[in-house]
């Protein structure tokens, strides 16, 4: 004989499982390595030179070739608008120069930094996903993305991912439904959210805002898994590209914690604006002698190792006034080896974890109609 109320309650406990499952699989914070609608190239080297230069992919995962009857596109055409965000030679603030590209479904795009954006010098990129038809931001999570900046002259190169952010608007509402959509919809004519429309929880203010709601939030805090000490900074060299998504004038405050191999604990604060590329050295000199080691010159196989834990603390944009605590940033950090007759360089993401609850965006020029 059945017991209906353990029936009852059985389907209960798994409607409610259920229900926790698919909520769990709405997520709201960065996992770089899948596909996006933002990609964030941490460093471009656009200053040319025989051998020299950085070379960008970004690659159109969608396989619909299905033919929109409004529009005469395939379904998985997507353009991605690329900004350039050069620093001047000042330091202070950046310059963007915008350039729309048409992805097919199933395309990639590797361009030449300084032959792409001859404008350019230093500086760093993001490229955001928009319908091809209005120009605006659209829910596209098959972008990814990577870089390879080369100095043939020295025989270096270090490879970067492209960090890849998500809309979030597909993930909490599931996809457009039915195909194709009515005209004056929240969506294009391709099947794709317009993530800044009011509509759909966005602010119409024609930005890619990391706010959980249009785009997944910034990380709350990034660490530098490993580093090698310095102790001879003719053969070992380490720099930390550090970029920030709030604006061009505003100038950050980070909080460092910087451990070496026996758990010894060194904290420093570094300022910087906009986008930075700055020597670990520059950042505390204890990164040049861990563990209290005096012995210049120490062989690499008997180098220390550490690690840093990065907080952001305050930034301060000087024009406005305005001051915004817990400020997001991300980064990258590359290594050097001198073994003559050769350098090698190697270097990765900043590690990451949790969500800035801070709502800053990145500028775009995306035509909006809420």
């Amino acid at each position: 004989m059945t017991n209906r109320k353990f029936g009852a309650a059985l389907v209960t406990a798994l409607a409610l499982l259920a229900a926790r499952a698919s909520a769990q699989t709405v997520r709201n914070f960065p996992s770089f390595l899948e596909p996006g609608s933002v990609l964030i190239y941490p460093i471009v080297d656009s200053r040319m030179g025989i051998g020299r230069g950085t070379v960008i992919s970004v690659a159109n995962v969608n396989g619909s070739t299905l033919i929109d009857p409004r529009t005469g596109y395939r379904r998985g055409t997507v353009q991605v608008r690329f900004y350039y965000a050069t620093v001047p030679n000042g330091g202070s603030g950046w310059l963007l120069t915008d350039i729309p590209e048409l992805l097919t479904p199933n395309d990639i795009l590797t361009v030449l930094a300084g032959d792409h954006n001859p404008q350019a010098e230093l500086g760093w990129l993001f490229v955001l996903a928009e319908d091809p038809e209005t120009e605006e931001l659209i829910d596209f999570n098959y972008l990814v993305g990577d870089e390879v900046v080369v100095d043939a002259s020295d025989n270096r190169s270090v490879h970067f991912p492209a960090m890849a952010f998500q809309a979030m608007y597909s993930q909490l509402n599931g996809p457009p439904s039915p195909l194709p959509p009515p005209p004056n919809s929240n969506y294009s004519n391709l099947g794709y959210w317009f993530t800044d429309r009011v509509a759909n929880g966005g602010n119409a203010n024609g930005s890619a805002d990391f706010n959980g709601i249009e785009y997944v939030n910034m990380p709350d805090r990034v660490f530098v898994s490993s580093f090698l000490e310095l102790s001879d900074l003719q053969a070992m060299g380490a720099d930390l590209i550090l970029l920030s998504t709030l604006g061009r004038d505003f100038r950050l405050t980070l909080r460092f914690l910087i451990y070496d191999n026996e758990e010894d604990q060194f904290s420093r604060t570094f300022n910087f604006t906009c986008w930075t590329r700055v020597a670990l050295q520059d950042i505390s000199n204890v990164v040049v002698n861990l563990n209290g080691s005096a012995r210049p010159g120490t062989p690499v196989e008997e180098q220390q190792t550490g690690w840093m834990r990065i907080n952001g603390d305050v930034a301060y944009n000087p024009l406005t006034r305005q001051t915004v605590l817990d400020p997001p940033f991300v980064g990258a950090i590359i290594q050097r080896v001198v073994a003559q007759p050769n350098d090698f360089e190697f270097g990765h993401l900043l590690h990451k974890t949790g969500r800035n609850a801070i709502g800053h965006n990145l500028p775009s020029t995306t035509i909006v109609n809420p």
